[in-house]
């Protein structure tokens, strides 16, 4: 078990925001406020490194206050190259700043290989407005060996499909579906799976610019990506068939 107080994430962490404003509050020293910089992603503290079991389930556990802004919460490696589990600090909606509840932040992970591990603080693209955040103690769990470590081989397959959605890949082939569709008159299926993108392209986006708006779009445009690569699929295997066809006549 790992657990450090606000005093001690202030004062033993290995990264500070040069931009970003610290101070240990409250009764006791019991709340760290955090005022992030003017970065959109940026990290603004990050933990002393703590030590990590292979295989292992892990839970943290950390009271959090948000003030005004967007938060991100991360538990990386010290190499940050393996982001083991994140979360996202909102304030809620139609509660001011003083009246803002304390929630806990749980963050349940697995760890691979035996590692060094951080907490890290980012902002989570809240600007123009700074994010102000008060933390409390943060705690680390140990709940056992990890179960199902027979996954990680297929889950390592499925990331790596994963990693191709990105919009270098799927746009393309996206416009590529589109125009299949047209091409085969297919007006009304077309229609119907443009009508929404369109919809938020042309009237949505004048009023909420945020991302989580907008999340239905991709949904209609990954059925477009999924016809070019049907398509594909299909020619790749007409051509195969046929060649097995002329080798076995010959």
């Amino acid at each position: 078990r790992w657990a450090a107080s606000p005093a001690e994430l202030l004062n033993e962490s290995s990264a500070r925001s040069a931009g970003a404003k610290f101070g240990v509050a409250a009764a006791g020293g019991s709340r760290l406020e955090i005022e992030g910089d003017e970065s959109k992603y940026g990290a603004q503290l990050v933990s002393a490194p703590f030590s990590l079991r292979r295989d292992t389930d892990y839970l943290f556990e950390i009271p959090v206050k948000i003030i005004q802004g967007r938060v991100i919460i991360k538990v990386l490696n010290t190499r940050r190259d393996n982001l083991y589990g994140s979360v996202v600090i909102e304030p809620q909606e139609g509660a001011t700043p003083g009246g803002q509840p304390i929630v806990t932040a749980r963050i349940p992970f697995v760890s691979g290989t035996e590692d060094l591990a951080q907490l890290v603080f980012e902002n989570g693209a809240s600007a123009p407005v700074r994010p102000v955040v008060a933390v409390g103690r943060a705690e680390l769990f140990e709940l056992g060996a990890a179960s199902h470590t027979w996954t990680r081989a297929p889950r390592a397959l499925v990331r790596a499909v994963q990693s191709l959605f990105i919009t270098a890949i799927i746009l393309p082939l996206v416009i590529a579906g589109a125009f299949v569709l047209a091409r085969a008159r297919r007006w009304p299926t077309l229609a119907l799976l443009l009508v929404v993108p369109a919809y938020y392209f042309c009237v949505q986006s004048a009023v909420h610019t945020e991302y989580r708006y907008v999340l239905a779009i991709h949904y209609f445009l990954f059925v477009l990506a999924a016809v070019t690569i049907s398509r594909a699929g299909k020619a790749a295997a007409t051509m195969v068939v046929q060649s097995l066809k002329e080798n076995f006549r010959r």
